[in-house]
């Protein structure tokens, strides 16, 4: 699949699960002096031309520099994560690999699910990871997979039903099914379910109280797009990613598995000038020369992480959209990430 920039990616992948007037509430207010009021005022200048929006917040140096809510929503509202869900589904991998709960990332599926399906010994944890199990699917342009595969009641059958159509680690492939089967590998390892797994080992040390996480078929948690979360929680979340793992001065996450998930591991580069790719569940890119790495779903939920100058940007829209309005939604958003990169990130960190 060829790409043509790196902010229109959220148009093209993704597209899993399923204009009003906007008045803000609850906003931070940043320093009256200095680059980041004159910054930051474009950009929610953007952000108020947008339908359904429902928050938008910066982060730089882990201070939340802006912080604006939308119509009816506000601090205690819980967003729906959409594919964002799978970023956070790769982070619970990474840290059952650091805890040994998982053996390691090259470790075949078959170990999790025995006598399932004798093809899962030629499948990994990473190539799960990855996208890249190999197994036929048809989710890069269109919802209907998804939806027949979230709506089967039998969600691990309907995956392993497929046949394995490309060599696993050859082809990259967009399935939120094989995210799912992670949320089913963590639960088995650990003997926790993966939203439990989630409250003691990363929404704990981050301060994350408040969540919900759809459960499927097995009572396991949507490892595709399951997860809802406080916007401020999403930030915290993008300033661990940001800091290599580290949440102040705790190692939440190893500094390996946060490096190797947010560097490219798909087998072939994406078609584009912006060195588009695919980590461990995480988006990775550099527009305009700025390396960016983002968790984002459908209608435009965005984490937007710039490593280099510590700055986190969080979007929550209404999700509840057909696909010619989410796409829709989803370019707006990105607009306002493009605004952020137009007014120079590193000026507005000075």
């Amino acid at each position: 699949m060829r790409m043509l920039n790196f902010l229109g990616l959220c148009l093209i992948l993704g597209l899993v699960s399923c204009g009003q007037n906007t008045t803000s509430s609850n906003a931070y207010s940043p320093p009256k002096t200095g680059a980041w009021t004159t910054s930051l005022e474009k950009v929610l200048t953007v952000a108020k031309k947008s339908s359904n929006i429902r928050s938008l917040l910066v982060s730089i140096d882990g201070q939340i520099v802006l912080e604006e809510y939308f119509a009816k929503y506000g601090l205690d509202s819980l967003d729906h994560q959409r594919s964002g869900t799978k970023s956070i589904m790769a982070t619970l991998i990474g840290i059952a690999i650091d805890k040994q709960f998982i053996k390691e990332i090259d470790e075949p599926v078959a170990n999790y699910l025995p006598g399932a399906d004798p093809r899962l010994q030629e499948i990994t944890i990473k190539h799960l990871l990855t996208m890249t199990s190999g197994f036929e699917w048809d989710e890069a342009l269109s919802v209907k997979e998804y939806n027949t595969w979230v709506s089967s009641g039998d969600q691990l059958g309907y995956l392993l039903r497929k046949p394995i159509a490309e060599r696993p680690g050859s082809t990259w492939n967009y399935n939120s099914a094989t995210m799912h089967l992670l949320s089913i590998i963590l639960t088995k390892a650990s003997g926790k379910s993966t939203h439990d797994f989630a409250e003691e080992h990363l929404f704990k040390p981050l301060g994350i109280q408040n969540s919900r996480w759809e459960q499927l078929a097995g009572g396991y948690h949507n490892g595709g797009a399951g997860l809802e979360l406080h916007p401020r929680d999403m930030v915290r979340l993008g300033q661990v990613i940001a800091n290599q793992g580290n949440y102040k001065g705790e190692q939440v996450i190893s500094k390996q598995f946060i490096r190797a998930a947010t560097s490219h591991q798909e087998p072939e580069p994406f078609a584009s000038d912006e060195n588009v790719g695919y980590g461990y569940g995480w988006w990775v890119g550099e527009p305009n020369g700025v390396k960016v790495i983002l968790a984002r779903g459908y209608a435009g939920q965005l984490i937007a992480i710039f490593p280099e100058t510590q700055i986190v940007v969080v979007m929550t829209h209404n999700w509840r959209l057909d696909i010619e309005a989410a796409i829709e939604q989803q370019e707006q958003g990105f607009k306002i990430l493009a605004a952020i990169l137009m007014e120079n990130i590193s000026g507005i960190a000075d």
